[in-house]
């Protein structure tokens, strides 16, 4: 955690996009590589994975019920193109590279990469081979983005700006303790319902 701390911090003060997210990947994934043996705490993963999926559901508002009609057709094709490049990149990743039935689809699985790879650390999937398949993935996509972006229009992708004020403010009391409560009951949710990775998608529920 520390070294993707610092991998993180040094994204951000060179200004990368996506610092914190693509600086610990770096840093880690280039000692992986180096021979490092790297592991977190299992309990750790668990109480992230949890965090994750409070902030997926958080991310679901009332107002999005009535837009979903509107994006229909969009929802469609998107949701019909990325089963079919999942399937072929699970192929792939099966068939040619020969890795297992477990790596290949998290390997080949849209979404985040950070969800993804605790979603595959309980399987028996290769989490090396997983983290670094969505490690390049996002960095072609990091190397395409700004070239297009920048053809068809001004979008910035770097970080905002944070104030020290800002880095050390933390939720009010209620909103914590409802987050947390969201967190436990959302877990405890999950297992009574028998759903894949509880502590994820009970959570989202919740």
């Amino acid at each position: 955690m520390l070294l993707g701390a610092c991998g993180g911090g040094l994204a951000y003060a060179i200004h990368m996009p996506l610092p914190w997210l693509l600086g610990a990947l770096i840093v880690t994934t280039v000692l992986s590589l180096g021979g490092a043996r790297l592991q977190a705490p299992t309990t750790s993963r668990k109480a992230v994975l949890v965090i994750i999926g409070v902030m997926l559901g958080t991310a679901f508002t009332a107002d999005m019920g009535g837009d979903i009609a509107l994006w229909a057709t969009s929802l469609t094709i998107m949701l019909v193109s990325t089963a079919v490049m999942m399937m072929v990149s699970v192929w792939m990743s099966r068939r040619i590279a020969g890795n297992s039935i477990d790596t290949a689809a998290y390997a080949g699985m849209p979404g985040g990469v950070s969800t993804v790879i605790l979603m595959a650390s309980e399987t028996d999937a290769d989490l090396r081979v997983v983290g670094l398949t969505h490690a390049v993935r996002i960095l072609v996509v990091l190397l395409a983005i700004p070239v297009i972006l920048h053809v068809i229009g001004h979008v910035s992708l770097q970080a905002p700006a944070i104030t020290l004020a800002q880095w050390f403010s933390f939720p009010d009391f209620a909103d914590a303790l409802l987050l947390i409560g969201a967190g436990v009951i959302g877990f405890w949710l999950g297992r009574l319902l028998r759903l894949p990775n509880p502590l994820l998608f009970g959570p989202v529920l919740a």
